[in-house]
Protein backbone atom coordinates (compact mmCIF):
# COMPACT_ATOMS: atom_id res chain seq x y z
CA UNK A 1 0.00 0.00 0.00
CA UNK A 2 1.08 3.74 -0.76
CA UNK A 3 1.35 6.31 1.58
CA UNK A 4 2.25 9.77 0.01
CA UNK A 5 3.25 11.82 3.44
CA UNK A 6 4.94 15.70 3.34
CA UNK A 7 5.21 19.35 3.79
CA UNK A 8 2.05 21.01 3.64
CA UNK A 9 1.66 21.54 -0.25
CA UNK A 10 0.11 25.19 -1.83
CA UNK A 11 -2.62 23.94 -4.84
CA UNK A 12 -4.83 25.81 -6.66
CA UNK A 13 -9.03 25.62 -5.20
CA UNK A 14 -9.68 24.75 -9.11
CA UNK A 15 -7.54 20.77 -8.36
CA UNK A 16 -10.42 19.82 -6.62
CA UNK A 17 -14.15 19.60 -6.22
CA UNK A 18 -14.55 21.74 -3.39
CA UNK A 19 -18.71 21.28 -3.34
CA UNK A 20 -18.24 17.47 -4.54
CA UNK A 21 -15.87 16.53 -1.51
CA UNK A 22 -17.35 18.38 1.11
CA UNK A 23 -20.41 16.37 0.30
CA UNK A 24 -22.70 19.82 -0.86
CA UNK A 25 -23.12 18.77 -4.18
CA UNK A 26 -22.21 17.25 -7.23
CA UNK A 27 -21.25 17.36 -10.98
CA UNK A 28 -21.18 14.81 -13.81
CA UNK A 29 -18.05 13.40 -15.18
CA UNK A 30 -17.65 13.34 -18.84
CA UNK A 31 -14.54 12.30 -21.35
CA UNK A 32 -12.07 14.81 -22.26
CA UNK A 33 -11.51 15.83 -25.82
CA UNK A 34 -8.39 16.57 -28.20
CA UNK A 35 -5.84 19.01 -26.58
CA UNK A 36 -2.43 19.07 -27.01
CA UNK A 37 -2.21 16.39 -24.48
CA UNK A 38 -4.59 13.89 -25.87
CA UNK A 39 -5.94 12.32 -28.64
CA UNK A 40 -9.81 12.21 -29.99
CA UNK A 41 -11.67 9.57 -27.56
CA UNK A 42 -15.16 9.86 -27.60
CA UNK A 43 -17.56 8.73 -24.28
CA UNK A 44 -19.10 10.60 -21.47
CA UNK A 45 -21.26 9.62 -19.00
CA UNK A 46 -25.29 8.88 -19.44
CA UNK A 47 -27.15 12.59 -18.22
CA UNK A 48 -29.05 10.76 -15.24
CA UNK A 49 -25.23 9.52 -13.93
CA UNK A 50 -24.49 11.31 -10.83
CA UNK A 51 -22.05 9.02 -8.86
CA UNK A 52 -19.28 10.30 -9.53
CA UNK A 53 -17.56 14.01 -8.89
CA UNK A 54 -14.91 14.30 -11.29
CA UNK A 55 -15.11 17.87 -12.57
CA UNK A 56 -12.53 20.10 -10.58
CA UNK A 57 -13.84 23.19 -8.89
CA UNK A 58 -13.73 26.21 -10.59
CA UNK A 59 -13.37 24.22 -14.14
CA UNK A 60 -16.20 23.77 -16.42
CA UNK A 61 -16.40 21.37 -19.10
CA UNK A 62 -16.56 21.55 -22.44
CA UNK A 63 -18.68 19.76 -25.19
CA UNK A 64 -17.28 16.64 -25.15
CA UNK A 65 -15.96 16.75 -21.12
CA UNK A 66 -12.53 18.20 -20.55
CA UNK A 67 -12.46 19.93 -17.66
CA UNK A 68 -11.27 23.56 -18.75
CA UNK A 69 -10.41 26.40 -16.14
CA UNK A 70 -14.30 28.74 -16.20
CA UNK A 71 -13.81 31.75 -16.61
CA UNK A 72 -15.55 32.28 -13.39
CA UNK A 73 -13.16 30.41 -10.55
CA UNK A 74 -15.84 29.40 -8.45
CA UNK A 75 -18.63 27.72 -10.87
CA UNK A 76 -19.03 24.76 -12.03
CA UNK A 77 -20.40 24.09 -14.96
CA UNK A 78 -21.39 20.58 -16.74
CA UNK A 79 -21.35 19.45 -20.16
CA UNK A 80 -24.97 19.57 -21.82
CA UNK A 81 -23.95 16.49 -24.04
CA UNK A 82 -23.95 13.35 -22.70
CA UNK A 83 -23.76 9.94 -24.98
CA UNK A 84 -26.69 7.17 -23.96
CA UNK A 85 -24.98 4.82 -25.84
CA UNK A 86 -21.14 3.98 -26.39
CA UNK A 87 -18.71 0.61 -27.19
CA UNK A 88 -15.73 1.44 -27.33
CA UNK A 89 -12.33 -0.48 -27.99
CA UNK A 90 -10.14 1.50 -25.40
CA UNK A 91 -7.00 0.20 -27.41
CA UNK A 92 -7.47 1.37 -31.15
CA UNK A 93 -10.12 4.41 -30.34
CA UNK A 94 -12.56 2.75 -32.89
CA UNK A 95 -16.15 3.16 -31.53
CA UNK A 96 -19.86 3.73 -31.90
CA UNK A 97 -21.52 6.71 -29.56
CA UNK A 98 -24.91 7.79 -29.80
CA UNK A 99 -26.49 11.08 -28.05
CA UNK A 100 -29.96 12.01 -27.09
CA UNK A 101 -33.18 9.99 -27.57
CA UNK A 102 -35.53 9.75 -29.92
CA UNK A 103 -33.55 11.48 -32.17
CA UNK A 104 -29.62 10.43 -31.73
CA UNK A 105 -26.53 11.81 -33.16
CA UNK A 106 -24.81 8.69 -33.81
CA UNK A 107 -20.86 8.97 -34.40
CA UNK A 108 -18.92 5.64 -35.55
CA UNK A 109 -14.55 5.62 -35.93
CA UNK A 110 -13.73 2.33 -37.75
CA UNK A 111 -9.63 1.62 -38.51
CA UNK A 112 -9.83 1.58 -42.43
CA UNK A 113 -12.61 2.97 -42.85
CA UNK A 114 -12.71 6.68 -40.73
CA UNK A 115 -15.46 8.27 -39.52
CA UNK A 116 -19.03 7.96 -39.95
CA UNK A 117 -22.01 9.65 -38.05
CA UNK A 118 -25.74 10.41 -39.11
CA UNK A 119 -28.73 11.54 -37.13
CA UNK A 120 -31.52 9.26 -36.96
CA UNK A 121 -33.86 7.39 -34.47
CA UNK A 122 -31.93 4.25 -33.40
CA UNK A 123 -34.48 2.89 -31.50
CA UNK A 124 -32.82 2.70 -28.02
CA UNK A 125 -33.74 0.19 -25.85
CA UNK A 126 -32.35 -0.45 -22.26
CA UNK A 127 -32.90 -4.38 -20.79
CA UNK A 128 -31.57 -6.62 -18.37
CA UNK A 129 -28.94 -8.09 -20.82
CA UNK A 130 -28.16 -4.31 -21.51
CA UNK A 131 -29.03 -1.51 -24.27
CA UNK A 132 -29.52 -1.82 -27.82
CA UNK A 133 -29.76 0.61 -30.91
CA UNK A 134 -30.00 -0.16 -34.52
CA UNK A 135 -30.28 1.55 -37.78
CA UNK A 136 -30.80 0.76 -41.50
CA UNK A 137 -30.39 4.16 -43.48
CA UNK A 138 -28.46 6.98 -45.18
CA UNK A 139 -25.17 8.31 -43.21
CA UNK A 140 -22.09 10.23 -44.17
CA UNK A 141 -18.55 9.41 -44.12
CA UNK A 142 -17.14 13.10 -43.69
CA UNK A 143 -18.96 14.70 -47.37
CA UNK A 144 -19.70 12.08 -48.89
CA UNK A 145 -23.09 10.00 -48.52
CA UNK A 146 -23.12 5.96 -47.51
CA UNK A 147 -25.79 3.98 -47.00
CA UNK A 148 -25.33 2.11 -42.87
CA UNK A 149 -26.72 -0.66 -41.13
CA UNK A 150 -25.88 -0.67 -37.44
CA UNK A 151 -26.85 -2.92 -34.87
CA UNK A 152 -25.06 -2.87 -31.68
CA UNK A 153 -25.20 -3.83 -27.75
CA UNK A 154 -23.70 -1.90 -24.74
CA UNK A 155 -23.51 -4.83 -21.69
CA UNK A 156 -24.11 -3.54 -18.29
CA UNK A 157 -20.48 -3.77 -17.58
CA UNK A 158 -19.88 -0.81 -20.31
CA UNK A 159 -18.60 -3.14 -22.50
CA UNK A 160 -20.54 -4.67 -25.78
CA UNK A 161 -20.15 -5.43 -29.55
CA UNK A 162 -21.01 -3.92 -32.71
CA UNK A 163 -22.23 -4.69 -35.97
CA UNK A 164 -21.86 -2.33 -38.84
CA UNK A 165 -22.34 -2.29 -42.59
CA UNK A 166 -21.19 0.94 -44.58
CA UNK A 167 -22.10 0.47 -48.33
CA UNK A 168 -22.59 -3.39 -47.68
CA UNK A 169 -19.63 -3.71 -46.25
CA UNK A 170 -19.30 -5.72 -42.65
CA UNK A 171 -17.42 -4.44 -39.90
CA UNK A 172 -17.27 -5.98 -36.60
CA UNK A 173 -16.44 -3.77 -33.36
CA UNK A 174 -15.59 -5.25 -29.95
CA UNK A 175 -15.26 -3.17 -26.55
CA UNK A 176 -12.33 -3.85 -24.98
CA UNK A 177 -10.75 -2.40 -21.72
CA UNK A 178 -7.28 -0.70 -21.13
CA UNK A 179 -4.40 -2.69 -19.28
CA UNK A 180 -4.68 -2.60 -15.69
CA UNK A 181 -1.36 -0.29 -15.27
CA UNK A 182 -2.46 2.75 -13.57
CA UNK A 183 -1.18 2.23 -10.35
CA UNK A 184 2.28 3.82 -11.31
CA UNK A 185 0.69 7.08 -12.72
CA UNK A 186 -1.16 7.11 -9.34
CA UNK A 187 1.98 7.05 -7.60
CA UNK A 188 3.21 9.86 -10.01
CA UNK A 189 -0.03 12.17 -8.78
CA UNK A 190 0.18 11.52 -5.70
CA UNK A 191 3.69 12.74 -5.33
CA UNK A 192 3.09 15.58 -7.74
CA UNK A 193 0.37 17.01 -5.35
CA UNK A 194 2.88 16.83 -2.14
CA UNK A 195 6.03 18.26 -4.04
CA UNK A 196 3.30 20.78 -5.81
CA UNK A 197 5.12 20.05 -9.16
CA UNK A 198 2.30 21.36 -11.36
CA UNK A 199 4.60 20.89 -14.60
CA UNK A 200 5.07 16.65 -14.00
CA UNK A 201 1.24 16.92 -12.97
CA UNK A 202 0.15 18.34 -16.48
CA UNK A 203 1.98 16.15 -18.51
CA UNK A 204 -0.24 12.94 -16.71
CA UNK A 205 -2.98 14.85 -17.04
CA UNK A 206 -6.54 15.15 -19.35
CA UNK A 207 -5.81 17.54 -21.68
CA UNK A 208 -7.08 21.21 -20.88
CA UNK A 209 -7.98 23.08 -24.40
CA UNK A 210 -6.64 26.17 -24.74
CA UNK A 211 -4.06 26.07 -21.43
CA UNK A 212 -0.68 25.58 -21.71
CA UNK A 213 1.74 23.92 -19.39
CA UNK A 214 2.47 27.51 -18.02
CA UNK A 215 -1.07 28.91 -17.50
CA UNK A 216 -2.12 25.14 -15.73
CA UNK A 217 1.54 25.80 -13.49
CA UNK A 218 0.20 29.12 -12.95
CA UNK A 219 -3.26 28.25 -11.91
CA UNK A 220 -2.34 25.46 -9.61
CA UNK A 221 0.21 27.38 -7.83
CA UNK A 222 -2.30 29.53 -6.32
CA UNK A 223 -4.62 29.26 -3.27
CA UNK A 224 -5.95 26.09 -1.13
CA UNK A 225 -3.47 23.69 1.03
CA UNK A 226 -3.43 20.31 0.89
CA UNK A 227 -1.81 18.96 4.34
CA UNK A 228 -1.78 14.86 3.41
CA UNK A 229 -3.03 12.48 0.53
CA UNK A 230 -2.94 8.85 1.44
CA UNK A 231 -3.75 5.88 -0.97
CA UNK A 232 -5.79 3.24 1.27
CA UNK A 233 -6.50 0.63 -1.00
CA UNK A 234 -5.79 -1.15 -4.18
CA UNK A 235 -7.35 0.83 -7.45
CA UNK A 236 -10.88 -0.09 -9.09
CA UNK A 237 -11.38 0.13 -12.71
CA UNK A 238 -14.54 0.13 -14.24
CA UNK A 239 -15.95 1.08 -17.89
CA UNK A 240 -18.78 3.23 -17.78
CA UNK A 241 -20.30 4.81 -21.29
CA UNK A 242 -17.13 4.26 -23.03
CA UNK A 243 -14.80 5.98 -20.86
CA UNK A 244 -12.31 3.68 -18.97
CA UNK A 245 -11.61 5.12 -15.02
CA UNK A 246 -9.17 4.19 -12.36
CA UNK A 247 -9.65 5.05 -8.94
CA UNK A 248 -7.35 4.71 -6.34
CA UNK A 249 -9.01 5.32 -3.13
CA UNK A 250 -7.26 7.59 -0.61
CA UNK A 251 -7.66 10.02 2.22
CA UNK A 252 -7.47 13.88 2.39
CA UNK A 253 -6.91 16.23 4.43
CA UNK A 254 -7.01 19.90 2.69
CA UNK A 255 -8.01 23.67 3.27
CA UNK A 256 -10.07 24.63 0.09
CA UNK A 257 -11.69 27.94 -0.53
CA UNK A 258 -12.37 27.97 3.23
CA UNK A 259 -13.93 24.47 3.50
CA UNK A 260 -11.92 22.42 5.60
CA UNK A 261 -11.81 18.79 3.95
CA UNK A 262 -10.86 15.97 6.09
CA UNK A 263 -12.22 12.67 4.50
CA UNK A 264 -12.35 9.85 1.97
CA UNK A 265 -11.83 10.51 -1.73
CA UNK A 266 -10.10 8.80 -4.73
CA UNK A 267 -7.19 9.64 -7.51
CA UNK A 268 -9.21 9.50 -10.89
CA UNK A 269 -7.44 8.43 -13.82
CA UNK A 270 -8.75 8.18 -17.09
CA UNK A 271 -7.41 6.23 -20.05
CA UNK A 272 -6.61 8.05 -22.89
CA UNK A 273 -4.15 8.23 -26.08
CA UNK A 274 -3.05 4.76 -24.93
CA UNK A 275 -1.99 5.97 -21.37
CA UNK A 276 -3.73 6.50 -17.55
CA UNK A 277 -3.99 10.16 -17.43
CA UNK A 278 -4.92 12.25 -13.99
CA UNK A 279 -8.42 13.30 -14.23
CA UNK A 280 -9.38 14.44 -11.28
CA UNK A 281 -9.78 13.96 -6.71
CA UNK A 282 -12.93 12.79 -6.93
CA UNK A 283 -16.00 12.03 -4.06
CA UNK A 284 -16.14 8.55 -4.87
CA UNK A 285 -14.70 5.32 -5.86
CA UNK A 286 -16.56 3.46 -8.86
CA UNK A 287 -19.95 4.86 -7.50
CA UNK A 288 -19.31 4.11 -4.03
CA UNK A 289 -18.22 6.45 -1.36
CA UNK A 290 -14.01 5.66 -0.17
CA UNK A 291 -15.32 6.21 3.06
CA UNK A 292 -12.27 7.49 5.63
Amino acid sequence: MLHARGRRTTCVVAALTVTALSGCGRSTPVADSPSQNSSPVPGTSHSPDTSRSSIPGGFRSDSTGSPVPSPTASGITTATTHADFAVVDQLTGDHVVASGQGQSLVEIQLSGVGGVSFVGNVGLRRTSAGTTIGYDGPAHRGSSPVRLRLSALMTPDGLGHADIWVDGVHHRLVATTPPRTADPVVGIVVDDFHRGDWADLYDHTVGLPGYSKADFVRLFGQGGEITSLDLRGPTVYEVRYGVAYADAPAHLVATLDGHHLDRGAAVELVWRDGAWRFSSLSRTVHGNSPGA
